[in-house]
């Protein structure tokens, strides 16, 4: 029962993309810089093998944080940033076969 509920509050927060952005303060009335706050989930498709079968991976809690920067513009601007992406919980694999490691972890560095 308390898995269906986990599974349902991932699925919610996934869907909902809640992210939250704080901008830092300035002088001027445009901000140049953005800083904001990701929480999601990962879906990963399963896995084919050399010798034949899948590896079936869960979905996971992911959390992030982004930095974009304004460099040029005002009517038509250029943004530069890096996104960070982790998944502060190991993924687990269903049913592993032996020879396959039964979690991995995800750690993400964009720039963009």
């Amino acid at each position: 029962m308390v898995n269906v509920i986990i599974r349902a509050l991932i699925c919610f927060v996934a869907l909902s993309s809640a992210t939250l952005i704080a901008q830092t303060s300035s002088t001027e009335p445009l901000t140049k810089n953005e800083v904001g706050l990701v929480i999601g989930a990962t879906e990963t498709p399963s896995v084919g093998l050399l010798r034949g079968g899948n590896v079936n991976l869960n979905s996971s809690l992911n959390l992030g944080a982004e930095y974009d920067r304004q460099l040029i513009g005002k009517r038509i601007t250029l943004l530069v940033g890096i996104d960070f992406l982790a998944s502060p919980v190991d993924v687990k694999v269903s049913y592993p076969p032996s020879d396959v490691i039964p979690q991995y972890a995800s750690l993400f560095l964009a720039p963009h």
